[in-house]
């Protein structure tokens, strides 16, 4: 397809035969139960350039998205394929019935896709996925398996979360790799990273949620530690070493909650510092600011977004 600065991408999951796909897809059929779809959509029009189904012959879907500044496309999400009949996944640690993946698309159509399967011995859920400005992937997500690999960094780590950095150079080749993970949250396994921004140069944000009491927080925290069932938090690391500059968590609430109550679902910064957070809260302590549109919750877990400026973490 034709990249035009009118294209927006998208993508999600479903179980249709009759999914809407381009004669130029690069997977015209539904493989499984339920596969990922990938689409183009010309935001004046209302058109796809491109759509394409994504996974194979199990249940798989896609949770992210990100555009490099040559038009390649990163797509990730979950596979529970133990084969993908139109592509072979590149394999990044000890793959079991669940697992994250990223494909590669270049629509300029300069290379076929090509992708990368990370996971261990237990379940993954790969959630957010960004780039820097090298082109180097940044992804998050959450893991039961004992045996994830965890390279690169330092210092006890724990919890069922992990962040990981692959180079974007090594991504097409039999060479794909890590190159730093690590896990991030306490004792237990029910910690989740749901997204990542890499837009401060040499920093990568991170948000999600935690239901360990032990996870860790860093001075100068808006809260230190988990106030209930689960919270949402915040954490910001070194991009080159995956070492931990920062964790806080955002909000959480006294009243008895359910896991998802509380989660920051979204992250986004910008080279300024700014750090845009959303998710959803029953909180009754989020730093809410005078002149906020809501100051108090009202009812059940609603929508918050926060703006921070994130300083230099020297």
């Amino acid at each position: 397809m034709p990249p035009t600065e009118h294209v927006i991408y998208i993508g999600g999951y479903t179980s249709s035969l009759n999914f809407p796909v381009t004669s130029s897809a690069f997977q015209t059929k539904l493989g499984g139960a339920t596969n990922g779809f990938f689409a183009a959509v010309d935001i004046q029009s209302g058109r796809l350039p491109y759509s394409t189904y994504l996974g194979g012959t199990g249940n798989d879907r896609v949770t992210g998205i990100a555009v490099d500044a040559n038009e390649q496309v990163y797509v990730s999400g979950v596979t529970g394929s133990a084969t993908w009949p139109k592509l072979r996944l590149r394999r990044i640690g000890m793959l079991a019935a669940t697992d994250g993946f990223i494909v590669r698309f270049d629509m300029k159509r300069r290379a076929p896709p090509s992708g990368v399967r990370i996971g261990g011995s237990g379940e993954e859920s790969l959630d957010g996925i960004s780039l820097d400005s090298t082109g180097d992937i940044y992804i998050v997500g959450s893991t039961n398996s004992p045996n994830f690999s965890v390279k690169g960094t330092n210092g006890a780590q724990g919890g069922g979360a992990f962040v990981a950095k692959i180079s974007g150079k090594r991504f097409a080749t039999n060479a794909a790799s890590l190159v730093w993970s690590r896990r991030f949250g306490g004792s237990g396994y029910s910690d989740d990273l749901l997204a990542v921004s890499a837009g401060i140069e040499g920093s990568l944000l991170v948000s999600g949620r935690r239901a360990s009491k032990d996870s860790p927080s860093t001075p100068g925290a808006f809260y230190r530690h988990l106030a209930a069932d689960n919270d949402s938090i915040l954490g910001r690391f070194s991009a080159s070493d995956g070492r931990l500059q920062f964790a806080t968590f955002i909000a959480g609430t006294r009243q008895p909650a359910s896991w998802y109550n509380d989660e920051a679902t979204g992250v986004f910064a910008t080279p300024n510092g700014d750090v845009y957070v959303t998710g959803c809260t029953l909180d009754d302590r989020l730093p809410v600011s005078p002149e906020a549109l809501q100051l108090h919750p009202k009812g059940n877990s609603e929508p918050f977004v926060l703006r921070i400026q994130s300083a230099h973490p020297d």
